[in-house]
């Protein structure tokens, strides 16, 4: 799996906002941070957690500590992150998620579910589940031997019991952990993987699919859909971006 190289030029780069009803265009000097930055500083001093899924695109840690081949624990990644050691993430430096907590205001990179350190107070900032290779189906998961979607909501809902039987928040404005949970940010980023590591998988030994694109992408909305609606942060502020 490749490092993701300039973030920054991709994460500032102007978007062809036509399909928003702008009839600009792709000459519109408007970015995807433009668009959503502001969002994030809006909320820094209202969002108490940020929980974080799915796929090497966010993953901060999680499959070093699983049997996989997805790893990036070896140069070149990480080079650019601050101390230049690799550190699980699927870059050469921070994560979007990095990006947008430093913009949030966030003291902390959020940290993932399975690192040993993620317990107590740092549950309360928030926990990112996301797997490297991971997809919206669970045989795309499979495949690299990643934490599948179940698996990775299963997760969230462990913790989600945890912060409700025992966290406590200092901050009179967010005493309870049903505040917490209602007030916590969720990102979930999906979808290539499923294309990459599954529909057009080089590997001899994957199954070729003898279904269309199209029909390819109704399947994977027909299983997403469910997920959406049934998964267990139903009813608190989601963010959904499929990539």
């Amino acid at each position: 799996m490749a490092a993701y190289t300039n973030l920054l030029d991709i994460f500032n780069k102007p978007l062809n906002c036509r399909h928003l009803g702008c009839s600009r265009g792709s000459t519109c000097p408007v970015s995807f941070a433009s668009l959503f930055l502001p969002s994030c500083l809006a909320l820094e001093t209202t969002v108490p957690a940020t929980f974080v899924f799915w796929d090497s695109l966010v993953d901060a840690d999680n499959n070093n500590y699983i049997r996989t081949i997805a790893k990036a624990n070896f140069r070149p990644y990480g080079i650019d992150f601050p101390g230049g050691g690799s550190t699980g993430r699927f870059y050469n430096g921070r994560t979007i998620i990095d990006i947008i907590g430093e913009e949030m205001g966030l003291k902390d990179y959020i940290s993932p579910y399975l690192a040993p350190t993620t317990v107590g107070d740092v549950v309360l900032r928030g926990v990112n589940y996301a797997s490297g290779g991971d997809g919206i189906l669970n045989d795309t998961g499979a495949i690299y031997g990643t934490i599948i979607m179940d698996a990775q909501l299963d997760n969230f809902a462990s913790t989600r019991d945890y912060i409700i039987s025992t966290a406590y928040v200092n901050d009179s404005s967010m005493a309870s952990s049903k505040n917490l949970l209602g007030k916590a940010v969720f990102f979930v980023l999906m979808g290539p993987n499923d294309f990459i590591v599954n529909y057009f998988s080089p590997v001899p030994s994957i199954p070729k699919m003898t279904i269309s694109p199209q029909m390819f992408v109704d399947l994977m909305v027909s299983i997403f859909k469910p997920c959406k609606m049934n998964c267990p942060f139903l009813g608190y502020f989601a963010l959904y971006t499929y990539l």
